[in-house]
């Protein structure tokens, strides 16, 4: 597929849907493409890049159902990646706004990766020794993976 310059096709396939935003094959390649870019290490990272630039550059855009899905499940990844290299502040900043996305009435994504959001916080926060932000983040992550035997553990804690 695209996976040479996802950064470069996620430019112009925005483009392309800006012609044509019925076009499922478009929506399709677009949230396969910001997936793919958001499942290699630190590519939440390396989208948001790609994102605020689409953004910046095509105003008319911002409020686009696709781009804020792809805002979204980034917004994720980067909190996701943030908490994994132990970079809390980062971590919080695009939990938060990973938050906001969420809430809005269009937003999609499964519980399964919001959980493992959740998940990644309450990680980090048990390397910092924060305990009460660790459980806090599981019950958070809970009410989406009611079922994860590490949430449940870590909510569990004393």
């Amino acid at each position: 597929m695209l996976q040479q310059n996802n950064t470069a096709a996620f430019q112009l396939l925005m483009r392309a849907y800006h012609f044509n935003p019925a076009s499922a094959d478009l929506q399709g390649l677009v949230n396969a493409l910001v997936r793919e870019e958001n499942s290699r290490s630190g590519g939440g990272i390396r989208m948001l890049g790609s994102l605020d630039l689409f953004a910046y550059e095509n105003p008319q855009e911002k409020s686009s159902p696709l781009l804020q899905q792809a805002y979204l499940f980034t917004y994720g990844r980067a909190a996701f990646d943030y908490f994994a290299q132990g970079k809390r502040t980062e971590g919080k900043k695009y939990l938060t706004l990973f938050e906001q996305a969420r809430a809005h009435k269009d937003a999609s994504i499964e519980n399964e990766v919001v959980a493992n959001v959740y998940l990644a916080a309450c990680l980090a926060s048990g390397r910092a020794n924060d305990v009460v932000s660790a459980k806090a983040y599981a019950r958070k992550g809970l009410a989406f993976e009611p079922n994860n035997q590490d949430l449940k553990r870590i909510a569990a804690l004393r």
